[in-house]
């Protein structure tokens, strides 16, 4: 198995067991929410590397923090009234 595969199926792996974790807890609000937290540190390391999307520049980490917990509390808000 090469590096690339073994860290994808590691990512993929952590990510389910972060949003069990989440539903067990909190039900489908908090596995939504823990989405959302398991992938910042993505959003983290992809603006501290200057990560390009179809050779766009990335969003600045003052941008992005904010609106990663406006997601958060957006979905939170969303969920909670279905």
């Amino acid at each position: 198995m090469t590096g690339y595969a073994r860290t994808a199926l590691l990512l993929a792996g952590m990510t389910a067991l972060f949003m069990a974790v989440g539903f067990l807890i909190g039900g489908r609000t908090g596995m939504m929410i823990a989405l959302l937290i398991a992938m910042f540190p993505a959003n983290l390391y992809a603006s501290q590397i200057g990560h390009r999307i179809a050779g766009r520049p990335h969003t600045r980490l003052a941008l992005r923090l904010p609106l990663q917990l406006l997601w958060i509390a957006l979905l939170g808000w969303s969920v909670s009234y279905a």
